[in-house]
């Protein structure tokens, strides 16, 4: 950059100007003898700069006011600068010396101004009647950049947009003869102005002043700059900086808080929220502070920007904490809350993948709490599936401006850099498996799924059986059953391709033998999300089932579940010439088993009722035996043991010492858990240690009960399924 010539520095005094008039609280003041004003004050003007003023005339005659600025302070019925004078210009506001290419004096560097001080000065009725009786004219003030050194500085240093220009651009609409079109001052405007200039200094002055130090040939022009900056401003600043060192903020020096391109966090939305403000604060008439900012969310492919508009209410009472206001930028933040922020920003980028979570806490509706569930987080099942939803209604991505340096899209396979983190959304939308439902989740509350692989081993199954079914699986899963074409997306195993490509499993018993928790504990050992299905969540209607059963087919082949179909009965039952609509049912069924390539386990306790088709379709059936003394002992046990893990407050000894009573009773396995789970309310109501007096009076109760059903029909459940050839 060249320094300013010697030619140039000549034809300009270095000292302070002074001008004729004089101002009071932004009202400059003006009498008839101008000389008597001057007199009476002078005015300090910087080196290096100029003060123009522009006429904004809010009259019909624009006739009046023909030139953009004047070099001098308007008066009434001062010449306007117009070849054409009419009696009619007394009642305006004019100035003696017109500059009639404004553009043309910004663009000029041999007159050695730095900046220009534009005062735009209101003309109407009321404003010409009190210039002419008081000498005040009213007007309000830019500042302009006219030197190259101060320009190039200002574009060095600055971290944010302090131009409209930066926005938008417009060129400017100046005419080389001397004319302007209505749009003159707004082009001006976007093309010089600094705006808004205090809040861009507030947060670049210091910027400024280490400029100079490495650029020596800027430092006459900036330090003009910011000498004229501080005399406006300084002693604001100072407070301002006072009052924000302590963490404490006023109503006048709000607007200093927030700086555009910073992140702010917010708690609007239920949680802690960081957004980046992407304009200057605006203050309405009614004390509201509007913040226009924006976040990452997710499209369903990656995290585009969406819009958001935070409010601040007026501050009350005249000093509060930072902290305590409705928006705030992170570095007012605690540190833990920073780190918080940042900890759930990295969460939420690493769920960009289609991932099980285990969820504890409320919804973000906090209409239901959730202790420990398991849920399927896919931002891009969740886009197929409401591809409405307000989540995914993005505006028009804004034109970004020069100092924006944030990326406007977020592609999944990039990671992007630490900042981006801090603005993920707080929630993510995620598939209750329970009751097959999106959920809006709170991100702070999802954890890793902690694999229960005791499950399986806790099961009461011949050592034969449970051997086939870790073995079916585990090879199902493994990286060697995948190459030897064994795995979920294994090789070709029918002569048409697509087909006979699943492991079903068939698990068929009586109630309570471990059918459904076989299937549960599959998909735990296997480590792999469980979809549970029931013929209630099916229908009746052929085409509606085989719409719902592709969708779960669907999932269960895009998230690698195990697909539990439990009571299957209803699909699985024998066709016949007399019911068109089950037979449609089976046929459906049956196409659909055809092809699926996942893991499926089919569970009936009445088997005797299937159709002949479905045998062929089942790679693996297991039969479930009744359970016997030996086998209700282990599970009596098992659930003892999962007490004593949880350390519940139950009398070991005693209840292991009745081991071999509670076994002698013929309870299947869920009739077990229901006697235990009874006597626990039982002992907790009676603010009681758990014990066998507890046990022995819920096993009564489930007896009698038993015992009733079984006078009443003449025979017992078994005896009912072998008379009707069930099982």
């Amino acid at each position: 950059m060249d320094s300013l010539s010697a030619t140039k520095r000549q034809k300009r005094a270095h000292g302070p100007r002074t001008r004729s008039n004089k101002t009071h609280n932004g009202t400059s003041v003006h009498g008839d003898d101008s000389k008597a004003i001057q007199a009476e004050s002078v005015e300090y003007i910087p080196p290096f700069a100029d003060v123009l003023y522009n006429i904004s005339c809010n009259k019909t005659r624009s006739a009046n006011h023909p030139v953009p600025a004047f070099r001098d302070p308007p008066v009434p019925g001062a010449p306007s600068g117009s070849m054409n004078r009419s009696d009619s210009t007394r009642s305006h506001l004019n100035g003696t010396v017109p500059l009639f290419d404004l553009q043309a004096f910004m663009d000029n560097d041999e007159d050695d101004i730095a900046f220009a001080v534009l005062r735009t000065v209101e003309c109407s009725e009321a404003s010409v009647l009190m210039a002419s009786r008081t000498g005040h004219i009213r007007y309000s003030e830019g500042v302009y950049i006219k030197s190259k050194f101060l320009r190039d500085a200002i574009h060095k240093i600055a971290t944010c947009y302090f131009q409209p220009t930066n926005l938008r651009t417009q060129p400017p609409a100046y005419t080389s003869s001397g004319g302007r079109k209505p749009d003159d001052m707004e082009s001006f405007d976007q093309q010089n102005r600094i705006d808004p200039l205090d809040l861009f200094l507030f947060h670049h002055r210091h910027l400024l002043e280490s400029h100079t130090i490495e650029f020596p040939e800027s430092k006459q022009h900036v330090d003009a700059f910011l000498k004229y900056t501080n005399s406006r401003y300084g002693a604001e600043f100072v407070e301002a900086k006072n009052l924000f060192a302590k963490g404490l903020v006023t109503k006048a020096h709000i607007l200093f808080l927030f700086k555009p391109n910073e992140i702010i966090i917010s708690g609007t939305y239920g949680k802690p929220t960081a957004f980046i403000l992407q304009y200057w604060p605006e203050l309405g008439k009614d004390g509201w502070v509007t913040l226009r900012c924006w976040s990452f969310q997710s499209d369903g492919s990656g995290f585009a920007r969406k819009k958001s508009v935070l409010s601040i209410p007026p501050i009350e009472p005249e000093t509060i904490r930072i902290q305590d206001l409705v928006a705030y930028p992170l570095q007012y933040a605690t540190t833990e809350l920073q780190d918080n922020i940042l900890d759930r920003g990295i969460k939420h980028w690493e769920l960009r993948i289609a991932t099980q979570v285990t969820y504890k806490g409320w919804n973000v509706a906090k209409d239901q709490y959730f202790p420990d569930a398991r849920f399927m987080i896919d931002h891009q099942i969740y886009r197929k599936m409401h591809e409405h939803a307000q989540a995914f209604r993005f505006e028009k991505p804004a034109e970004t401006h020069p100092f924006d340096r944030m990326p406007p899209y977020l592609n999944i396979e990039q990671k992007p850099s630490r900042v981006c983190f801090y603005i993920m959304p707080p929630d993510i939308h995620g598939f209750y498996l329970n009751e097959k439902k999106w959920i809006k989740l709170f991100v702070d509350c999802v954890q890793p799924v902690s694999w229960n692989k005791k499950a399986f081993e806790r099961l009461v199954l011949p050592p034969q059986t449970k051997d086939l079914v870790r073995a079916l699986v585990t090879v199902r899963t493994s990286q060697r059953g995948i190459k030897q074409g064994l795995g979920v997306a294994g090789k070709r195993t029918d002569i048409t391709n697509g087909k006979g490509n699943g492991l079903i499993m068939l698990l068929h018993g009586g109630p309570g033998t471990g059918k459904t928790l076989t299937g549960e504990s599959v998909a735990e050992i296997a480590e792999m999300p469980l979809y549970r299905v029931t013929c209630g969540d099916i229908g009746n209607n052929a085409e509606a089932v085989e719409k719902y059963l592709n969708t779960v087919l669907h999932l269960g082949k895009t998230w690698n579940c195990v697909l539990l179909l439990d009571e299957a009965d209803v699909f699985l039952e024998e066709r016949s010439m007399a019911d068109l609509k089950r037979n449609s049912l089976v046929s459906v069924f049956l196409r659909i088993l055809e092809y699926y390539d996942g893991i499926l386990i089919l569970t009936s306790n009445r088997v005797g009722i299937f159709d002949e088709a479905f045998k062929s379709r089942i790679q693996v059936a297991l039969h479930y035996e009744n359970l016997t003394r030996s086998t209700r002992k282990k599970i009596w046990q098992n659930f003892l043991d999962m007490l004593e893990e949880d350390e519940e407050d139950v009398n070991y000894d005693e209840i292991k010492f009745h081991l071999d009573d509670l076994a002698g009773k013929e309870l299947n396995g869920r009739q077990i858990r229901n006697v235990l789970t009874t006597a626990r309310q039982l002992a907790i109501y009676r603010n009681e240690r758990l014990d066998w007096k507890h046990l022995a009076q819920a096993l009564a109760v489930s007896s009698d009960f038993t015992e009733y059903l079984k006078r009443m029909q003449g025979h017992t459940d078994d005896q009912r399924a072998r008379d009707e050839g069930l099982r």
